[in-house]
Formats: structure tokens, C-alpha cells, sequence
């Protein structure tokens, strides 16, 4: 197999594949397949997978989420929400951290949700979670 070139490298499994078929089409079929015609399909099925495996280029720019925390207005405090869905799970979560100006922590918490279906609503899950819970901690200008 050293021997070969890449392109019939990629080739010879689709080409044994397609002759076996070959094969099995004349033993239970009763069929005799043209030499040149299997030749054909295994080099465009080798060709088209060749082509799958390239990985598809986004066309749309990838954003950068700014990872620095932004401090509310001096007489405010700042709630931050986030959700975790995972699609294999039953239980998905959310969590919340309340912070003043300066960035000190002074609330938090974390829940588990049951039969969410999608991660949007996940999201909406814990923010209308997050704000029952300013509400019930009476919390004003979050």
C-alpha cells in the first residue's frame, strides 16, 4: 500500500466495496456488472467522502464575549444569570450571583430544573427564576 498514490489510496476501500457488491449482485442476482462502471462509483463515492471531510468554514465572524465583569451604577447592585442544558440529561440548572459596585459578592444560588426541552428554555427558566428571587429577597434596583 506504500506504494500508491494518495488518490488511489483513498480509492481501494471504495473500490473493494463496490466490487463486492459486484460480486454479490452476479452470485444472487444474477447480475454482471460493467468493470468500468464499478471503477467509476467507487472513484466519485471516494471523491465525495474526500469532500465531506473537510470541515465547513462559517461564514459568520465569530464574536468574542468580553470576559470582564461590567460593575453596575454606585447605588445599584448587579444580578448575573446563567443556565447549563444538556440534551441527554433530565436535570438542567441555573444559577445566579448578586454583586455590589465593587464587585463584592453578597447573594447567590443555584437550582436544578426537570424536562426542559431546549436550552432557550433553560435560559428562561432561571431568568424568571432569578427574578422571583430578587423580587422575594425584595431586592430593588438590580
Amino acid at each position: 500500500m506504500n506504494t500508491l498514490s494518495p488518490d488511489a489510496r483513498l480509492v481501494s476501500p471504495w473500490l473493494l466495496w463496490h466490487i463486492w457488491k459486484a460480486r454479490n449482485a452476479f452470485c444472487f442476482e444474477y447480475k454482471r456488472l460493467d468493470p468500468a462502471n464499478i471503477l467509476d462509483k467507487a472513484i466519485m463515492e471516494a471523491q465525495i467522502w474526500r469532500e465531506l471531510q473537510v470541515p465547513p468554514r462559517s461564514e459568520t465572524p465569530l464574536v468574542s464575549c468580553p470576559k470582564v465583569w461590567t460593575k453596575p451604577p454606585d447605588d445599584w447592585i448587579k444580578c448575573n444569570v446563567g443556565a447549563s442544558w444538556l440534551n441527554c440529561s433530565v436535570n438542567n440548572g441555573g444559577a445566579w450571583i448578586v454583586r455590589n459596585p465593587t464587585g463584592m459578592t453578597l447573594l447567590h444560588s443555584r437550582r436544578a430544573f426537570s424536562n426542559v426541552s431546549t436550552p432557550l428554555e433553560a435560559d428562561l427558566c432561571s431568568l424568571l427564576w432569578s427574578i422571583e428571587s430578587m423580587r422575594s429577597l425584595r431586592l430593588n434596583k438590580v
